[in-house]
């Protein structure tokens, strides 16, 4: 890490208000990649990933929402079968 990135970290941890939150929400609304894509990328590099960096993530992303990215993963999970169910049953009645 260059230190003008580590002033600006210990800068940014000095402030009671999340501020890196604001600019991520910002980033993630303004970025112009396929979701899809982006998404599909960060699932295929989590899970080939070592043991060490996937706890990387899960840390960063607890810090940003309280779940880690295996949880949410976990949890998307039934989402995606119930989308498979309704997708069988629109064939069953076409």
């Amino acid at each position: 890490m260059s230190a003008p990135t580590q002033r600006i970290v210990l800068e940014l941890g000095a402030y009671d208000e999340p501020i890196i939150h604001e600019t991520l929400i910002e980033a993630m609304h303004t970025d112009e990649e396929d979701w899809r894509r982006q998404s599909a990328r960060l699932l295929w590099d989590y899970v080939e990933a070592t043991p060490a960096q996937r706890e990387a993530v899960d840390n960063a992303f607890i810090c940003l929402c309280g779940w880690s990215l295996e949880t949410l993963i976990e949890r998307t999970l039934p989402r995606l079968d119930n989308d498979a169910e309704e997708d069988a049953e629109e064939d069953d009645d076409a």
